[in-house]
C-alpha cells in the first residue's frame, strides 16, 4: 500500500476513534464484539468456522475498557483450534 493510502487509512481510524457516531467497520468498544463480528474477524480463514456463543468472563474499566471473553466455536472452529479465550481492549 502506498504512503498516501496508509495515511488516509490512519486518518480514518482517528476520525472513527474521535466520533462515536460514525459507523465503524469493527467494534470500538469491547462489548460490541459479538459472535458475528468474531466469526468474521477470527474465523474467516477457516471454511465453515462460526462462533456459536460468547460468554463474558469479566470486565475492567480504567483508561480503556477491557473485557475477557470465552468463545464457543462450532466444529470447524474447534478443529482449527481457533482461540477460545480472548482479551479485548
Amino acid at each position: 500500500m502506498s504512503l498516501a493510502g496508509r495515511l488516509a487509512g490512519g486518518l480514518g481510524e482517528v476520525v472513527l476513534g474521535l466520533s462515536p457516531w460514525a459507523p465503524a467497520p469493527r467494534p470500538t468498544r469491547p462489548h460490541q464484539a459479538d459472535a458475528d463480528w468474531l466469526s468474521r474477524a477470527l474465523g474467516s480463514h477457516v471454511p465453515g468456522a462460526r462462533v456459536e456463543a460468547v460468554s463474558d468472563l469479566g470486565e475492567d474499566k480504567g483508561t480503556t475498557d477491557r473485557r475477557r471473553i470465552a468463545v464457543q466455536w462450532n466444529v470447524a472452529g474447534k478443529e482449527a483450534e481457533l482461540p477460545e479465550r480472548l482479551f479485548l481492549k
